[in-house]
């Protein structure tokens, strides 16, 4: 049995879709490609390449970085996956038609989520902006960090670092903290719309989501 045929149903159908059109287009979406697609397909969330290749490596038994890079490469060109820049990670984009389109991203800063929107209105308020200068664009990823509205709902936290006095966005790899759990947090002031903690040498600040 082929490694494609363990997907499923829907992975199944859409790269059958996606085989579909790189043969339209003269190329070849071969196993190794089929089977990364599938995998970013499949997964929940943007997929980093050292990710790629761990479930590649559980599959197969083994696989090598420099045949995951290739086939990521391939995949962007064929327009089947969007590289996150701000995540480094990946998602697909199969379409039924394979028609391509800017890549556009709503990314929800607590939970990781990335939302793909198709706003041609977005897309030619760029090309405007940029025409204005003399510029004119040949590709655009446009990725808005923010709060995804499940995040606003449950009333999650977003952490926040005070270092001099100043307040810095969370980095993408900073993991939501609910409560303090960790002993090197030391919790001195809380209230319904932030808890401030202790850590040994930065002060952190947890701010309700609103």
């Amino acid at each position: 049995m082929a490694m494609s045929e363990a997907f499923s149903a829907p992975t199944a159908t859409l790269l059958e879709q996606a085989a579909a059109a790189c043969d339209k287009r003269g190329t070849r979406l071969t196993e190794l490609r089929r089977e990364v697609l599938g995998l970013i397909l499949e997964a929940p969330g943007p997929t980093g390449a050292y990710e790629l290749l761990d479930r590649l490596r559980a599959r197969r038994g083994t696989a090598a970085p420099p045949t995951v890079y290739r086939a990521l490469d391939f995949l962007q060109d064929q327009g089947l996956v969007h590289r996150i820049q701000s995540l480094s990670a990946f998602v697909g984009c199969v379409e039924e038609h394979g028609h391509r389109h800017p890549a556009q991203f709503l990314i929800c800063r607590l939970c990781g989520k990335a939302i793909e929107i198709e706003d041609h209105g977005l897309a030619h308020a760029l090309d405007d902006a940029a025409a204005k200068v003399g510029f004119k664009v040949s590709g655009a990823t446009i990725e808005a960090v923010g709060v995804c509205e499940t995040c606003r709902k449950d009333g999650k936290y977003g952490l926040l670092f005070v270092n001099k006095k100043t307040l810095l966005p969370p980095p993408s790899n900073i993991a939501v903290l609910e409560t303090p759990q960790s002993p090197a947090h030391q919790c001195c002031k809380a209230d319904r719309n932030f808890l401030v903690l202790f850590c040994k040498k930065e002060l952190l600040l947890l701010h309700r989501v609103r």
